[in-house]
């Protein structure tokens, strides 16, 4: 019903205004929003003092001069405008009606709102606008307060024309009459630009959000000698305005909501579309989501991908052997010194590189006829998997054989005669 009353009274006030189809608007240099909003109650909303000065010299000229109506018809143009930071998306600066006077948007004028966030913000990401702004002669029981979204109405930004459309709502007196009530940031709200063109924009160009798709998970086919599970998350970045990514942050959590995540890189200034995460845990579902920012600093939303699993940690193989420089024909002791994660622990010994099990033995001996350098392998199988680690072993020449000799003859001969000398 207010709708309706809101189109009849603008068909109303466009026949006895003579309302501007072709006004030039442009927006305050300190300021990028331009443009005039409707209120069923109070009329027009100007969001930029040049809507007004039409010939740009710093006067109002009045209606019939080319200004639109609503606009001062004379005196020395007071500098106003609001203003949306397209990096923040935060709104600041004041709006004007010439029945309730300003309209703000300042962050220190619009504490203690009714409910939700006060900033009146445009969600770069979203290109939604919530949080509330404020008409300055509150009083009297009216409180002012000016609600850019809820559910069922909320303004937003046209991003491809730059302008905003639907509707905000003020009825927030106490006796639940509405001093301002519906307010149209967009003729086309109720179907009328062909009579009356007016509407709330963002003069200039509009940086546009980056976005980041086809997320996606890789990992090694084994977790063999790792301490995390090797996990690496990827995405391709696009952004609309061909600026390249700045930054990103990735979060990992074991719960989909991200309450508390497990890992948060934080804003990572890198132009890098992977991501390892440090620290998982083996044997866990996950999940993960993605922001990144264009050079503009113009942040996405976070995007989620596909939950995924770490694999159970395997066995970590490790062997000694002694000696340490063995001998060809030697006895050598292979020591097993394995980290086992899982349960029912085996052991697989390749000693000349062919293979082949040499033995299943936990600590077995083994001996090389021949000197050289042998590749000595080791796998190691739990409940978990299985790993093998292989280490180079050398072997030198065959120790020397030692036997007693029996004295020659003329040496027995010169020993007895050298006896029987000294006994004489």
């Amino acid at each position: 019903m207010k709708k309706i009353t809101l189109l009849l009274s603008l068909i109303t006030f466009l026949a006895i205004s003579g309302f501007f189809l072709t006004t030039k608007v442009e927006a305050n240099s300190n300021d990028n929003v331009s443009g005039f909003a409707w209120s069923e109650n109070i009329g027009w909303i100007s969001f930029n003092d040049l809507n007004c000065d039409v010939n740009e010299n710093g006067t109002y000229e009045g209606m019939y001069e080319g200004a639109p109506a609503g606009c001062p018809s004379s005196g020395t143009v007071n500098p106003y405008g609001v203003n949306v930071d397209l990096g923040t998306g935060l709104f600041s600066g004041y709006a004007w009606s010439e029945h309730i006077g300003w309209i703000t948007f300042n962050s220190g004028e619009l504490v203690g709102c009714p409910d939700g966030s006060c900033l009146a913000q445009l969600d770069i990401a979203t290109n939604e606008v919530s949080g509330w702004a404020r008409a300055l002669a509150y009083g009297d029981g009216w409180d002012g307060w000016i609600k850019l979204r809820e559910t069922g109405y909320g303004v937003w930004l046209d991003t491809s024309v730059n302008e905003f459309r639907d509707w905000a709502w003020s009825g927030d007196d106490v006796d639940e009459e509405a001093v301002i009530g519906w307010i149209s940031f967009n003729c086309s709200n109720q179907g009328v630009c062909g009579t009356s063109d007016y509407k709330v924009f963002i003069a200039g160009p509009v940086n546009l959000p980056p976005s980041a798709t086809s997320l996606n998970i890789t990992s090694p086919p084994d977790y063999c000698f790792v301490s995390s599970p090797p996990i690496f998350l990827n995405w391709t970045y696009s952004d609309p305005d061909d600026d390249p990514q700045s930054a990103y942050q990735v979060q990992v959590d074991n719960n989909p909501d991200f309450s508390s995540p497990e890992v948060d890189s934080g804003k990572v200034i890198s132009a890098s579309t992977s991501y390892s995460p440090p620290g998982l845990s083996f044997s866990t579902t996950y999940f993960w989501r993605v922001m990144v920012w264009d050079s503009v600093d113009t942040p996405s939303i976070f995007m989620s991908g596909l939950s995924f699993s770490t694999l159970s940690r395997p066995p970590w193989p490790d062997f000694t052997w002694s000696p340490l420089e063995p001998a060809a024909g030697e006895i050598i002791q292979f020591t097993d010194q394995t980290t086992f994660y899982g349960t029912s622990p085996g052991w697989e010994w390749d000693f000349d590189g062919d293979g082949g099990t040499d033995s299943i033995e936990q600590n077995p001996t083994h001996s090389y006829s021949v000197s050289g350098d042998y590749i000595v392998e080791l796998i190691a199988v739990d409940s978990d998997g299985s790993c093998s680690l292989q280490q180079t072993l050398t072997t030198g020449s065959p120790l020397p054989e030692w036997r007693e000799i029996a004295p020659i003859g003329w040496l027995k001969k010169l020993f007895a005669s050298l006896f029987s000398f000294f006994r004489a």
